[in-house]
């Protein structure tokens, strides 16, 4: 009996200890990033920055969020996007973003007037560890869109 009683409390130990470990070690791997900026006015019409760090090597699929109302009265977006890297070195690129399908109807889900839209910026993306910037600016840079609420970038791995 008192061989049970021990092998009991060894288990009960080893399943505590076991699932610290776990706890602690997935706080430090970060699997998600959301970076998200709200515009005042519902209007976006100058560049965003987003800074982050990535803390380990990893493959990342990219996304751009963009929640908007019932005023967006454009169906395509055009968007200078660039990234810069811990060294400086920078990737920029130019993507259209679809807002209305082919028959008019919004593109994308969400609750009351507000559409949430998902545009991969490409498969995925590499990040070694280091300090990153991302920049977004809608085009042309000296028009504002009315009717955007907030634009997001999100990281999966």
């Amino acid at each position: 009996m008192k061989i049970f009683r021990i092998f009991i409390k060894f288990i009960l130990l080893t399943i505590f200890i076991f699932g610290g470990i776990v706890l602690i070690f997935s706080k430090f791997e970060q699997k998600t990033y959301l970076y998200e900026h709200n515009f005042e006015n519902a209007e976006w019409g100058n560049n965003i920055e987003f800074e982050f760090d990535i803390v380990a090597f990893a493959k990342y699929e990219a996304f751009l969020l963009l929640r908007h109302n019932s005023s967006l009265k454009t169906k395509d977006i055009l968007y200078k996007f660039s990234i810069q890297d811990s060294i400086g070195i920078t990737k920029i690129d130019t993507l259209e973003l679809n807002t209305i399908d082919t028959n008019g109807m919004w593109i994308g889900r969400g609750l009351s007037l507000k559409t949430l839209r998902h545009s991969i910026y490409k498969d995925s993306l590499s990040f070694k560890k280091g300090h990153y910037k991302i920049n977004i600016e809608p085009l042309p840079s000296e028009q504002k869109i009315k009717g955007i609420e907030s634009v997001a970038i999100v990281l999966n791995k």
